[in-house]
């Protein structure tokens, strides 16, 4: 008996599978031909022709309700058909509700339907429903770019981005050393140079990173002494460059098998070098008013793409 009854459930299952399939492939075939207030072959129709083509049947039953106004009587012909042959996916569903809703259906007859498969929305607080791919299209009538929220989203992403590199960027990637330090260089390399804020004016102050140099005797001191090469940073003072705690005073290079000691006019001064990558590294006569708004204008066009190719997977 308990076969009999596997069985039994296994090919209703097959049914209800075989008419959701059926369903949706005359659904996606009337979205090519509308009536004059439905969008002809909508992405929603284009993704379920290739749900149902790749044999994908999770996704045929969970997108299947985004397409009922296009069933010959709209929503509430669906609705119907629904309680008819798969009672399951009407109850409780919430979606339904709002659809025949949005088409001015009387909530006497909404609830009618709802009843052929015992569930009473009097008894019902509606839920909100919300459509991801509305969010990352701007909605499923729309074909031009990501919309509106995508926008939005990537001018959030970006000004994040932005408060990230000035509060963390130089403390995270720079090497803070303090005045009188010596570092020894074992490739070439062009640094972008900050000094600490509390201790450096870019205007009054300087910075140098001096290199090391053969030793010399001074007949004044009556010894030998180190001599340095001076090699004074140029101040750029762009200060849209500058970081949380950090002035921007402009870049070096220091070659490969050398020894430098970091100076400043102040000897409390810290200095950081920030290696790549860095836009005051590769930018350096440009102002920071001109290759600041062009990165933050390419990191916009590549999280559009990024939202574009999102939707173009979805569909």
């Amino acid at each position: 008996m308990e076969s009999d009854s596997s069985g039994s459930d296994s090919k209703s299952a097959l049914d209800v599978e075989k008419k959701l399939k059926q369903k949706a492939r005359e659904l996606v075939e009337r979205s090519k031909n509308p009536g004059d207030e439905l969008e002809q072959y909508p992405s929603d129709a284009r993704s379920m022709e290739k749900y149902l083509d790749e044999d994908r049947y999770e996704e045929v039953t969970m997108y299947l309700s985004d397409l009922a106004r296009y069933e010959d009587g709209g929503v509430v012909a669906f609705c119907n058909w629904l309680a008819e042959n798969c009672p399951n996916m009407l109850y409780g569903n919430h979606t339904m509700w709002i659809m025949m809703e949005e088409d001015g259906i009387s909530e006497e007859k909404i609830r009618e339907i709802y009843l052929k498969v015992g569930y009473d929305i009097n008894n019902q607080e509606k839920e909100t429903v919300i459509d991801l791919n509305s969010l990352i299209s701007g909605g499923s009538d729309s074909e031009e770019g990501v919309g509106m929220v995508g926008i939005i989203i990537a001018i959030l992403i970006i000004v994040a981005i932005n408060v990230i590199l000035y509060f963390q960027y130089v403390e995270s990637f720079a090497e803070v050393y303090e005045t009188g330090f010596e570092i020894s260089q074992d490739k070439y390399v062009t640094y972008a140079v900050f000094a600490s804020s509390e201790t450096h004016d870019c205007e009054d102050d300087w910075v140098a990173i001096q290199e090391k140099g053969q030793l010399i005797f001074n007949a004044e001191l009556n010894k030998t002494v180190q001599r340095w090469r001076w090699n004074e940073v140029i101040p750029n003072c762009d200060s849209l460059y500058n970081s949380h705690g950090w002035v921007f005073v402009g870049t070096v290079a220091l070659e490969d098998g050398s020894v430098y000691r970091v100076n400043a006019s102040d000897s409390s001064t810290e200095v950081a070098l920030l290696g790549a990558p860095s836009l005051r590294n590769y930018i350096l006569d440009v102002p920071a008013i001109i290759t600041v708004p062009i990165f933050n204008f390419m990191l916009f066009i590549v999280l559009l793409v990024i939202f574009n190719g999102v939707k173009s997977t979805r569909n």
